[in-house]
């Protein structure tokens, strides 16, 4: 569009659009997010630019609330560990594939006001290569939320959950390296 005076100039690195209005001269940044092609993992979506999995351990709230934001992978290298989270919306997490080491989902006792952790935010997770704890989240009801998961490489303990009436929900599950 020559009468756009953003358009149809010098080529402008990394804004996301084609200012020369020449396909065959590629913008550094084809998703617009401030990072360069060569260095962006997804160049399609502005929301993820960073290679290889998230290194190190989530154990905060701010942790999990940026998690998702910008790895390409979507695992991390350490542990998962939720206790005292108390986000309103339970798929911050939603885009996890993989922990490297072990998840604790502990929750705390219902006078603290908290109600435990949601598993229907973890769709994706396919995989932990420690042990897996769900413990004293005394609202879960259900299993149900990681049906994506296939292997477990330590331990499965589930306890102390006081509403859980379904075990359900692991139909994928192949492999569990240690004790249940």
């Amino acid at each position: 569009d020559e009468t756009d005076p953003a358009l149809y100039g010098e080529e402008t690195p990394n804004d996301g659009l084609d200012n020369d209005c020449d396909p065959d001269t590629p913008d550094a940044d084809e998703d617009g997010d401030g990072v360069s092609t060569e260095e962006d993992c997804d160049d399609t979506d502005p929301d993820v630019w960073q290679t290889g999995a998230y290194e190190g351990s989530i154990e905060s709230a701010e942790d999990i609330a940026s998690f998702c934001d910008g790895y390409c992978e979507r695992s991390i290298t350490g542990i998962l560990y939720t206790e005292k989270y108390t986000s309103d919306d339970p798929n911050l997490l939603s885009c996890l594939t993989g922990v490297g080491s072990y998840i604790f989902l502990y929750g705390r006792s219902n006078e603290d006001g908290y109600p435990g952790v949601d598993l229907s935010g973890f769709p994706n997770l396919e995989s932990v290569g420690g042990g897996l704890y769900i413990n004293g989240n005394p609202t879960l009801t259900t299993l149900s939320g990681m049906d994506a998961l296939t292997q477990i490489g330590d331990g499965l303990t589930i306890e102390n959950n006081d509403g859980l009436t379904s075990l359900g929900s692991f139909s994928r599950l192949e492999s569990i390296g240690g004790d249940i």
